[in-house]
């Protein structure tokens, strides 16, 4: 079984997968993917801390005109200001981490932990929790959700790990010598980013650190934000995405204190999905291992743009792609493996291309998943293509005339990938 390199997508759904991936070398660590978004004249806070992108919505915290949470449109405009929860201290939260499928908010504030509750049909938050942490002042936050792991550091001090049902306290590490205003958590390679105001000159003071999160120590991969803004230009809260501009990459979005406030973008050069190979190929009649693969980034709306394609098939042959929304299988079938669970579905037919004739293992057919989705191929395909956090499964069939019928057909191994959004 080969492990494909991962693509772009819905970052809550990926740790659920379980899956590994690599760092991306095709983008640029660092490159503003957004912004500056000045978030200081919609809201009038001259004081503004935290930052976070859930929901559709960015969410910011101040404590310029009374402690609160602002919700912001992608385009900056204002469209509530919620005051924070009662045990918030006068310099209202530092920081926000987000457990997006569970509709969290969570705010830190002195040693407690506020939890706001989010109504998808309401799109607005309420507080409905006070945890006192036992850590005596907390300040950047990241959640880790898929265990439910919290991290913490004020400035200059440890970073710690903990949980808060019930609470815990799981890790202290010793300070990396950062000045820490804002965590996040990368979900697919299980990584901490702090966002520290440690760099040198007058608009020049804010980095990003990526961090281990089993030891706190700084792994060396950073880059500097940016130096666009009015000085002074320093550190506030952070939060890692998958931004609409960037959907195949993570991003992160941290918020600087500059004039004005903004929330400047950033990618992290992450796939921001993974998608893995599994199940055994039928070995074709000319002795080559047909493979699947693909290209680009599933999406639910893009209409274009994630290309599943295979190697090594037999050229100029009828093909197509199997495909099924209800998991892996690992049947005998025409000789070989049939790898997705029924009902099986199929793409329209098309062919595996390939060098002219005689026969030999150039064929290598390709479909855009994206654009068949949206009904740009013709067929019928499952409306669950266009829902983000669809489970697919799919694998190349072929004809293959050197074996006899019934099994006179060619197999790819096959693709299990989410749909993004």
């Amino acid at each position: 079984m080969k492990t494909h390199t991962p693509l772009g997508a819905l970052t809550v759904l990926l740790a659920l997968l379980s899956a590994s991936s690599a760092r991306a070398q095709s983008d640029a660590l660092g490159s503003v993917v957004n912004g500056p978004l000045d978030v200081q004249t919609p809201t009038g806070d001259a004081n503004l801390q935290g930052a976070a992108f859930a929901w559709g919505f960015y969410w910011v915290t101040g404590a310029g005109g009374g402690n609160s949470i602002y919700q912001l449109t992608p385009g900056g405009a204002l469209v509530t200001t919620y005051g924070a929860c009662p045990a918030t201290t006068t310099d209202g939260h530092y920081d926000l981490a987000v457990d997006v499928a569970g509709d969290r908010l969570y705010a830190t504030s002195g040693d407690k932990l506020c939890v706001y509750t989010y109504s998808p049909s309401l799109q607005l938050i309420s507080c409905t929790q006070i945890i006192v942490t036992l850590i005596a002042q907390q300040g950047a936050l990241a959640l880790d959700p898929a265990t439910g792991h919290f991290y913490t550091a004020f400035g200059p001090g440890p970073i710690t790990e903990f949980t808060i049902n019930p609470v815990v306290i799981v890790n202290s590490f010793p300070s990396n010598g950062k000045n820490w205003r804002g965590l996040g958590w990368d979900s697919i390679n299980s990584r901490l980013w702090g966002f520290a105001e440690d760099g040198a000159g007058p608009n020049n003071l804010v980095e990003f650190h990526e961090i281990d999160p089993t030891t706190g120590a700084l792994t060396g991969t950073s880059f500097t934000g940016s130096t666009g803004l009015a000085a002074p230009n320093f550190a506030g809260g952070c939060e890692i995405l998958v931004d609409p501009a960037n959907p195949c990459f993570l991003s992160i979005v941290g918020l600087h204190h500059s004039t004005p406030s903004s929330l400047v973008t950033y990618d992290l050069a992450v796939p921001s999905q993974v998608a893995n190979s599994y199940c055994t190929a039928k070995t074709n009649s000319q002795g080559c291992v047909p493979a699947i693969g693909f290209s680009g980034c599933s999406s639910a709306s893009a209409g274009s743009g994630f290309v599943v394609d295979g190697t090594n098939l037999i050229n100029n042959k009828s093909c197509l792609l199997f495909y099924g929304v209800s998991g892996q299988a690992a049947l005998p079938f025409q000789g070989g493996t049939l790898c997705v669970k029924a009902p099986v579905r199929r793409t329209p037919g098309t062919n595996t291309l390939g060098n002219p004739p005689p026969n030999d293992c150039s064929g290598a057919p390709t479909i855009d998943m994206n654009l068949f989705a949206v009904g740009g191929l013709g067929g019928t395909p499952l409306a669950a293509l266009t829902i983000p956090g669809t489970l697919v499964d799919c694998q190349w069939w072929g004809r293959d005339p050197g074996f006899p019928a019934p099994n006179n057909t060619q197999l790819t191994d096959a693709l299990e990938f989410v749909v993004g959004p």
